[in-house]
């Protein structure tokens, strides 16, 4: 375990330590809460649901979490879990969903890039297990170009 003093707010909610995470806001002296970001706008809630860590992620709501903070890319908790939650098992994938959605997480928030979390699901290859927790079928995937030069290729017999 990381020193209290060397480990952020950020690091406790990605551990699941909730009890650190508790602590360092209590002695904080006010200067963090649980909407408080890192240098990057990256909160508390976005990490523990990307880690599936749900006693924080409940913690955090349940102590005024605001569900639909954005970070300093406009990346929302949804976002962020598309991209990561692919790590998760599908339990605690059906879990953090289901805070979430109790919560009343906006689904189609748009990052600065301009993506949903659905695009983002689609980039990082997640769509297969995003897609379902919403009820949606996942769209049939894209072949880059690599796939079809090699698919050219066969046809040409070379």
């Amino acid at each position: 375990m990381v020193a209290m003093e060397e480990t952020t707010l950020w690091e406790a909610a990605s551990d699941g330590d909730l009890n650190l995470v508790q602590t360092l806001i209590a002695n904080s002296n006010g200067t963090l809460n649980v909407n408080s970001t890192d240098e990057n706008g990256y909160t508390c809630l976005s990490a523990a649901a990307s880690w599936g860590r749900i006693d924080v992620l409940i913690w955090i709501l349940s102590n005024g979490g605001d569900p639909n903070i954005k970070d300093t890319d406009n990346d929302s908790v949804w976002h962020h879990f598309a991209n990561n939650g692919g790590d998760l098992t599908e339990d605690v994938r059906q879990q953090v969903f289901n805070i979430l959605k109790e919560a009343r997480v906006q689904e189609n928030m748009v990052n600065s890039d301009g993506q949903t979390p659905f695009d983002v699901a689609i980039e990082e290859d997640n769509a297969e297990w995003f897609y379902p927790l919403f009820g949606m079928t996942p769209p049939p995937p894209k072949p880059d170009e690599l796939m079809m030069l090699e698919q050219t290729l066969k046809e040409l017999g070379a």
